[in-house]
């Protein structure tokens, strides 16, 4: 069957529309006609074009969709056709969108559900669903990886053939097809799974099947096959709702890779726990336990994983510091990954507060965010990544005294471009502690890139870096932020910052917060301070609120504005950055109201991560906000 171009050029396309209003119609014709011209040489690229058609839910169909559907077919039915898996798929993705164009062209999309070549059959089972023709496909159906897709496709329907060939499928001695079912019946039934919970181990973890997991489970939109490992994963999730049977099903894997020597089963089954750690608080006693004893594992990649999941739990992994210590040489890696076992560990012994984690940290540090642009594995995001320079170093500022000197070094070693600015980042947390740093920061000051934050780390350096600002010859305008720096005494410092306040083109562009510094004094610029809470919204609503607070005493009207902030915490997906600011302004003010009390106790009990983050960086904002919750519940109620 193929494609005429003579009935192409016939449609009157003009009129027609698209899903995307970026993409004219003229795409459609044009691409389709490259399509039929190319033939065998067709590629999956080459069919991207089309994907104008396919709506994003709830919107309809264009009106492209129909008059480009017999066209579709007609290339996805054409054997001599290089783009037929991809054609199909996309014929999947718009035709059960419409029960009528779904029935108009019935005699083709059967011709695609038994097509001789089992790549197309797989791709096209959503439309054997769609079309009522699940029960007549699954008895004829004899390629496996085709079976697989029709069982997948089950996910997303309610045909009413489904629980017989779900039945079926679990009873069959494939052990793919079994998980298959398996994962499909839980979208129903979640409780399924943890009903299989044991063959599901059994099937997952006999040596002898693996194999047959191997290039037959195919994902609509993924060209590759899932293996083994991926099912693993898959596998997981269904016990998302039993987090002690999430416990159970990684223990249970993990006992089985250590007995038959399955690294790579370890390795992919630390990766989940590392996950849920992310993802989650609470941690099997016993999951710690084994995950430490696989820091001696021969493979390297194991071990790089148990030395990230130990870093994860902080100063629970208290007990394994030695093993972590004598990790510190181990320079493998996962090419897979990125950051070595020794830096892993390091960072392991960091956040369980061992100081054999310091020597050489800042110059590790340095050469990894040096190396990261090269990264091995940028691609896994969630996996094993040592910590930035400010997430490693800025907790540790009781340590100043020791890392100063090799911070320093790695400072003067360092472009302007480079990480610099995550090193006076850290300078600046650490404030007057950092101050001998001083004549490294100040050549920092005539770079443009790094020039803001080598002034932010001077003003946190104390009176001398105070001084020598004042003796740069800067003005106010130039400081905007901080144009206090030049004033000599309190009295000039809060009228440079009022006159930068009131003259702001934009209140975000203002030092709003720093009026909250001066107290009562401040009191002639209340009205501006209302009027900027009233009227602007995120950070800047947040810094006026603060403010307002501090200079009039009267903290009603600012808990009220900082209500909207903190209260959703309780709910799902609450600006987490803004919550942290919103709470330590509220901290900062001493009290809290009771909505604000009943919203952070809601908080507080959840086992969730308090973060929208990924990796380890959900972890430390969880472990941030927690801590500023316990600070807050501390607060008395406003009165």
């Amino acid at each position: 069957m193929e494609l005429s171009l003579d009935a192409l050029d016939a449609v009157e396309w003009a009129g027609l529309e698209t899903a995307r209003r970026s993409d004219p119609v003229e795409i459609v014709p044009r691409t389709l006609r490259h399509l039929a011209q190319a033939g065998a040489a067709a590629t999956e690229e080459d069919c991207w074009p089309l994907y104008c058609l396919r709506p994003q839910p709830p919107r309809q169909l264009p009106s492209a969709a129909p008059v480009a559907a017999p066209f579709l077919l007609a290339l996805a039915l054409d054997p001599n056709m290089g783009a037929r898996r991809a054609l199909t798929e996309l014929l999947t993705l718009l035709l059960p969108l419409s029960p009528e164009l779904m029935e108009q062209h019935r005699a083709s999309v059967l011709l695609l559900l038994a097509d001789p070549d089992p790549a197309v059959r797989q791709v096209a089972a959503p439309l054997a669903v769609a079309a009522g023709l699940l029960s007549e496909r699954w008895q004829a159906e004899t390629d496996r990886t085709a079976r697989i897709a029709l069982l997948l496709a089950l996910r997303k329907c309610d045909s009413v053939e489904a629980p017989a060939v779900l039945a079926e499928a679990l009873a069959d001695d494939d052990p793919a097809l079994y998980v298959a079912a398996v994962h499909t019946s839980a979208a129903t039934d979640p409780d399924l799974p943890v009903r299989h919970f044991e063959r599901l181990i059994a099937v997952l973890t006999d040596p002898a099947p693996n194999p047959r997991f191997d290039g037959v489970w195919y994902i609509l939109g993924i060209d590759e096959p899932l293996e083994r490992e991926n099912v693993i994963w898959w596998v997981s999730r269904l016990f998302a709702h039993r987090p002690d049977l999430e416990n159970a099903y990684l223990l249970r894997l993990l006992a089985v890779a250590e007995r038959t020597a399955d690294a790579l089963l370890c390795q992919e089954t630390l990766d989940i726990a590392w996950v849920l750690l992310t993802r989650r608080r609470s941690v099997d006693p016993e999951l710690t336990s084994t995950v430490g004893q696989l820091l001696t594992h021969p493979s390297p990649d194991v071990r790089q994983r148990a030395a990230n999941f130990l870093g994860g739990l902080g100063p629970v992994a208290a007990p394994y510091a030695d093993q972590l210590a004598a990790l510190l040489d181990d320079d493998a890696t996962d090419p897979e990954m990125f950051g070595t076992v020794g830096e892993l560990a390091r960072w392991a012994l960091l956040r369980i507060g061992d100081r054999r984690g310091l020597p050489g940290l800042a110059e590790q540090l340095r050469a990894h965010a040096e190396g990261e642009d090269e990264c091995r594995g940028c691609g896994a995001v969630d996996g094993p990544h040592p910590p930035s320079i400010v997430h490693a170093l800025a907790p540790l500022r009781a340590d100043a005294d020791t890392l100063l000197p090799e911070l320093r070094e790695a400072l003067r070693r360092e472009s302007p471009h480079g990480a610099a600015r995550d090193f006076l980042a850290v300078l600046e947390s650490w404030g007057r502690d950092a101050a001998a740093a001083l004549p490294d920061v100040l050549p920092l000051l005539g770079e443009p890139f790094t020039a803001p934050d080598a002034l932010a780390a001077l003003s946190a350096f104390g009176p001398d870096a105070a001084a020598i600002i004042r003796g740069l010859g800067l003005t106010a305008a130039q400081l905007q932020y901080r144009p206090d720096l030049i004033a000599e005494d309190r009295p000039t410092a809060l009228r440079l910052i009022g006159e930068a306040v009131l003259s702001a083109e934009h209140p975000w562009q203002a030092p709003i917060a720093r009026l909250g510094e001066f107290g009562p004094a401040a009191a002639p610029y209340a009205d501006h301070l209302r009027h900027v809470m009233a009227t602007t919204e995120h950070k800047t609503r947040i810094a006026a609120a603060s403010a307002l607070c501090s200079v009039t005493g009267r903290p009603g009207p600012s808990l009220d504005a900082l209500t909207e902030f903190i209260v959703p915490i309780a709910e799902a997906e609450p600006d987490y950055f803004l919550f942290a600011t919103a709470m330590r302004a509220a901290i900062q003010m001493g009290t809290i109201s009771p909505a604000i009390r009943t919203a952070l106790l809601a908080a507080r009990r959840s086992e969730g991560r308090l973060s929208d983050r990924d990796g380890y960086e959900a972890i430390l904002e969880d472990e941030e906000l927690r801590a500023l919750i316990d600070q807050a519940l501390a607060c008395p109620d406003a009165t």
